[in-house]
């Protein structure tokens, strides 16, 4: 199993505040690949979270000869032989796709051009922070967006930036809440967010600044060169609704549409960790659609809420719909 504690060069004994620092001052060379990031950021994911570092340090003891797996860093970048570059899933050497999310294994790691500029929040005074690919907390301490003020809660609130610099915002239950352009967020809902919007956190406020970033191609499973976009939609769709997110605006089936991380999916996500092979699927019954989480792994949310597995929900069009970390916005 990949050594989680070597990946981001902290003892196994770190605490929450060392394994934040850590992520800090690798994501810079890390972020130069998005394959590489999604690696750096499993690990951190997983050790920043008591409950799943629990988890894992039970494996990584049980392990016969627990190691970095073939994990090192390498001219400031992270390398993992013998595995998938997105999922990390171990793959033959003559292995031409992955089997779990399908990305072409021949393809070479690191010849990603420069990573495109993220999106970053401007204080009043001028001070920028940034955000980063993924999950970043804010919060008056310790946290990955640190805003000491006495009206900020210890965990404020969260950005989530997916593929193509699409962000939301979720509160986290704060003492003094979240406004976005002058509305209150209710805790536990995720808001999707434009340029140039006024955000404030108790008494502290900030503009967001989300550079636009070229969207990939898309093709479909057909294609010859299936490539490395992210989010790609397959042809056959036959009804007007659609998912609109990262990537544009995929059209649903008027049956069933299936969405995940593997290649077969109707809507592949692959460059998010956070997506499950199989997640979700979108389901045209009685006139209506609805949404169904099929046991994935890091769960499907519906306007903020998480959703049981294999419960259908219905949709309303202006819906948000959250697989893993990559949000989307039903229309219907």
């Amino acid at each position: 199993m990949l050594d989680y504690y070597a990946i981001l060069g902290v003892s196994t004994s770190a605490t929450e505040s060392e394994i934040r620092t850590a992520m800090r001052e690798k994501t810079p060379a890390a972020q130069q690949d998005p394959d590489t990031f999604a690696i750096l950021m499993d690990a951190f994911e997983t050790l920043k979270d008591p409950q799943k570092r629990a988890e894992y340090d039970a494996q990584r003891s049980a392990s016969p000869a627990p190691t970095s797996g073939g994990a090192r860093v390498a001219g400031g970048a992270l390398v993992v032989a013998g595995a998938c570059p997105v999922c990390n899933t171990l793959a033959p050497a003559d292995e031409g796709f992955c089997s779990e999310c399908g990305y072409l294994l021949s393809s070479t790691v690191g010849a990603t051009p420069q990573a495109s500029p993220l999106p970053k929040l401007v204080e009043e005074s001028g001070r920028e922070l940034m955000l980063r690919v993924g999950e970043s907390i804010v919060g008056r301490e310790g946290a990955d967006v640190a805003l000491p003020h006495p009206t900020i809660s210890r965990r404020h609130a969260r950005f989530i930036v997916s593929g193509g610099n699409y962000v939301t915002l979720e509160d986290l239950g704060s003492t003094n809440g979240t406004n976005v352009a002058g509305q209150p967020l209710p805790a536990g809902s995720q808001k999707a967010l434009t340029h140039g919007q006024a955000i404030q956190f108790g008494s502290v406020k900030l503009t967001i600044q989300i550079p636009h970033v070229a969207q990939p191609e898309r093709r479909s499973l057909g294609a010859k060169d299936p490539g490395r976009a992210p989010i790609a939609a397959l042809s056959g769709s036959v009804s007007g609704a659609r998912l609109e997110g990262p990537s544009g605006s995929h059209t649903l089936k008027a049956a069933v549409t299936t969405v995940g991380r593997k290649v077969g999916n109707d809507i592949v996500i692959s460059t998010d960790s956070f997506v499950s092979g199989s997640h979700a699927k979108l389901v045209f019954e009685n006139g209506k659609y609805s949404v169904i989480d099929i046991g994935s792994t890091n769960g499907t949310r519906l306007n903020g809420r998480k959703l049981s597995a294999n419960v259908p929900e219905a949709l309303a069009s202006g819906d948000t719909i959250q697989f893993g970390q990559t949000a989307f916005t039903f229309k219907g």
